[in-house]
C-alpha cells in the first residue's frame, strides 16, 4: 500500500469537513475528489483559505481536478454505506445558510450524481445545535450496510440534545436501506459531561463516541474521561467490529489550558534515550549550549550560563526538540527493530483498570501525576499569578528581520530571555528544530 502526502497550511483542524471526499467510478479504477464548496459551516466563521484545500488536495492526490459540486456541504455532514444508501441531518444540508433556494429533490440529485447513492435517509437534526448544525458524523454512523450506531445523549442534563436522537431513532427504526433491508440500530450512550475535566459549565460540547475514525484494519474512538461510559463504548465497538482492532485515545488534557509544542530534555532524560539507541539527530534536535538573560531595553547581559560542558560532565547533552519530531523518531525507532521484548508496556489507571500495549508514549504535562508518584505525596497545582503565551515562529522569518537578526547572530543555540526586573515580565526564546 502506498501513501501520498499532501501538506498544506490550514486554519482549522477538521480536514474531513473542508477537504475533498474521494470517490471511485463504477469501474473501481479512477479515483477523484469532490469539492463541496466549503463555506465555513454556513458562514459561522470568516473565510481563511480553507475553502481552497479540496481543490488543492484533489489535484495533488489524484492528478486530476476535483468534481465540482453544485451544492454546499461538508464531509462530516454526509454518511454512506457503500451500497447506495445515504444518511444525513436535514439541518446540516437542506439549510438556507448552505443551499438557499435549492429543493430537497435538487440536492438529492446532485448527491446521487457525485456519490452514486439511490436511497436517502434524512434525519431532522437540530439547527444551531453547535457550529455544524448537527453533522451526521456525531449523531449516526453506518457500521455496515443495514447497521447503524446512534449517539444517545446522557440523561445527566443533556436534554437539549435529545430531540435529534429521538427523531433519528424513530425514523431509522421504520427505514430500509437501498437493498430493502430494515435498519438494525445500536445505541452508544454519551459520557456525562459533568465528569469531563475539559468541559466548562455552559460550554456547548458534543461528546460523541460515534464520531470515530475507521482506519486500515482498525477503529479509533475517543476516551473522554467518564470511566464507565468510556468502557461501555469500547465494548460496544468491539462487538460491532469483531474482526478489527478497536483503540481508544487516552486524554487528560483540558485543551484550552494546555500549551506548548517545544520540549526540553535534560541530560538525565537523554541518557535514558541513549540507552535505548535513540539518536537525537533523527528527531532534528538542537543542543542547548547556553542561557542568556538580557535587559529588555539595552539587551545588556544580566545573567549568562554556559551549558557547553554539560555532555562532558553528565554523559549526555541538554537538548531541545519539537514534540512532533520527537514522537515520530521514537515511533520509527520502535517499529524499525526486528528485536522483540517479552514484556509489554502497561498502564494502570486510578480505578485499577489495566492496559497492556506494545508501546506507550507518556506525554506528561501540567497535570502530571508522575511527580506525586515519585515523591509519594500530593503536589497540588498552585496559581502563581502569571499568564503565559506560547507560539512557534519559523526562524527564517527571524533572519529576514534586520532588528531580530542582529540579536541572534553569532550566538550559540539556547535560551535567550528578555527580563524586565521592574515588572517581572519576561520573553523566553529557544530553538526546537535544527
Amino acid at each position: 500500500m502506498s501513501c501520498v502526502l499532501c501538506a498544506e497550511e490550514t486554519s482549522h483542524l477538521w480536514i474531513r469537513d473542508f477537504g475533498p471526499t474521494f470517490v471511485r467510478f463504477r469501474n473501481g479504477k479512477l479515483l477523484r475528489g469532490v469539492d463541496w464548496n466549503f463555506n465555513y459551516w454556513g458562514g459561522k466563521r470568516a473565510p481563511s483559505g480553507d475553502e481552497h484545500i479540496a481543490k488543492i488536495a484533489s489535484q495533488h492526490i489524484t492528478n486530476s481536478p476535483p468534481l465540482d459540486a453544485s451544492i454546499v456541504t461538508e464531509g462530516g455532514a454526509i454518511e454512506v454505506d457503500g451500497e447506495g444508501t445515504f444518511m444525513a441531518a436535514e439541518t446540516a444540508i437542506i439549510n438556507d445558510n448552505r443551499n438557499a433556494g435549492k429543493t430537497k429533490e435538487q440536492i438529492e440529485g446532485e448527491l446521487s450524481r457525485l456519490l452514486g447513492v439511490q436511497k436517502f435517509l434524512w434525519l431532522a437534526g437540530e439547527a444551531g445545535r453547535e457550529t455544524t448544525d448537527c453533522h451526521i458524523d456525531a449523531l449516526a454512523r453506518f457500521i455496515r450496510p443495514g447497521v447503524v450506531v446512534l449517539s444517545k445523549p446522557s440523561p445527566q442534563g443533556q436534554g437539549k440534545y435529545s430531540f435529534a436522537y429521538n427523531d433519528a431513532r424513530e425514523r431509522l427504526s421504520k427505514a430500509t436501506n437501498a437493498q430493502g433491508k430494515k435498519i438494525v440500530l445500536y445505541d452508544c450512550l454519551e459520557p456525562d459531561l459533568g465528569k469531563l475535566q475539559r468541559v466548562s459549565e455552559g460550554e456547548n460540547c458534543v461528546a460523541s463516541y460515534v464520531n470515530f475514525l475507521n482506519v486500515n484494519g482498525g477503529i479509533i474512538i475517543p476516551k473522554f474521561g467518564d470511566e464507565e461510559r468510556d468502557a461501555q463504548a469500547l465494548e460496544l465497538f468491539k462487538k460491532l467490529y469483531p474482526d478489527m482492532r478497536v483503540s481508544q485515545v487516552f486524554e487528560r488534557s483540558n485543551f484550552k489550558d494546555e500549551i506548548g509544542a517545544a520540549i526540553t530534555i535534560t541530560p538525565n532524560g537523554m541518557r535514558i534515550l541513549h540507552h535505548f539507541g535513540f539518536d537525537p539527530k533523527t528527531a532534528r534536535g538542537v543542543q542547548n549550549k547556553q542561557m542568556r538573560m538580557v535587559h529588555p531595553q539595552t539587551f545588556e547581559d544580566l545573567v549568562v550560563e554556559n551549558f557547553s560542558q554539560v555532555e562532558d560532565d553528565y554523559g549526555a547533552p541538554f537538548m531541545f526538540f519539537h514534540r512532533v519530531d520527537l514522537h515520530t523518531a521514537l515511533k520509527e525507532m520502535a517499529l524499525s527493530s526486528d528485536e522483540r521484548y517479552p514484556e509489554k508496556a502497561k498502564i494502570v489507571l486510578d480505578n485499577g483498570e489495566t492496559f497492556v500495549k506494545y508501546l506507550v508514549v507518556v506525554a506528561d504535562g501540567v497535570r502530571t501525576k508522575l511527580i506525586d508518584e515519585t515523591i509519594q505525596k500530593d503536589v497540588p497545582l498552585e496559581n502563581i499569578g502569571s499568564s503565559f503565551y506560547r507560539c512557534l515562529i519559523p526562524f527564517s522569518e527571524v533572519n529576514e528581520n534586520p532588528d531580530l537578526e542582529v540579536i541572534f547572530k553569532n550566538q550559540d543555540p539556547g535560551f535567550w530571555v528578555l527580563f524586565d526586573l521592574s515588572t517581572g515580565t519576561f520573553l523566553v526564546t529557544y530553538p526546537c528544530r535544527d
